[in-house]
């Protein structure tokens, strides 16, 4: 081998580490979560034998380290190097209102910590269940790919007909004049509106998730997404 120190690297234990590593990283830095790329790589592995505790805080500091190096570079691409946390976090800039404390934004994160870790794992339990009804039915190799091939083209058939049948007066917004970063952090849909303006349910049907959830907190587009269209 050109380097023997690293020899200890070619186990199939280590791989599999590596493997965990790489993909939490990237998960962190599509979504700017290294924290919830560390669980991601802790959920997938842990069924394994291979996965051992002490591997959850190397794979944290990976995907810390992750998320810092692409937040680096975006902020040397667009020449700010005062402040670039937007393009790590991905989510923009969020501001507290004047009239609220810390101690009641901590009370609002621990209620969505909660509900959101019991869905979570109602959902978990829900696909655990699913997989095992699907594994009963497609016995063949073929129903696979057509399972694929129907459930996107359902997915894509709601998604494009949901938009029209959302589509009353008034429901097309004007695209705003673009300000700052605005352009890069929201993404406007025309959907069946004319042009020079969007349609809100397809602004949140096609974007991607970073891209949802930046249009849903901006408090600029925030009140065009009714309720109707987070539904």
């Amino acid at each position: 081998y050109i380097f023997p120190q690293f020899e200890f690297m070619r186990n199939d234990e280590f791989r599999r580490i590596l493997i965990a590593a790489g993909g939490s990283a990237g998960v962190s830095v599509a979504f700017g979560a290294p924290i919830g790329g560390a669980l991601f790589s802790y959920e997938l592995s842990k069924p394994n034998t291979f996965w051992k505790f002490e591997m959850l805080w190397k794979v944290f500091m990976c995907c810390c380290m992750a998320v810092f190096t692409a937040g680096l570079c975006d902020a040397i691409l667009d020449d700010d190097l005062t402040d670039w946390t937007d393009q790590a976090l991905k989510f923009g800039s969020v501001q507290l209102s004047g009239n609220l404390n810390i101690f009641q934004v901590m009370v609002g994160a621990v209620v969505l910590g909660v509900a959101g870790g019991c869905l979570g794992a109602f959902f978990i339990s829900v696909n655990t269940k699913c997989n095992a009804i699907r594994a009963q039915i497609l016995t063949q190799k073929w129903m696979k790919p057509l399972e694929t091939f129907a459930f996107s083209f359902i997915t894509a058939t709601c998604f494009f007909f949901a938009t029209y049948l959302t589509l009353t007066e008034g429901w097309c917004k004007e695209i705003p004049e673009p300000t700052g970063k605005e352009s890069e952090d929201h993404r406007y849909y025309a959907g069946w509106c004319d042009s020079g303006y969007y349609d809100p349910m397809a602004s949140i049907l096609f974007a991607s998730e970073g891209g949802i959830i930046r249009n849903i907190m901006s408090d600029k587009i925030a009140l065009d997404f009714t309720q109707v269209s987070i539904v």
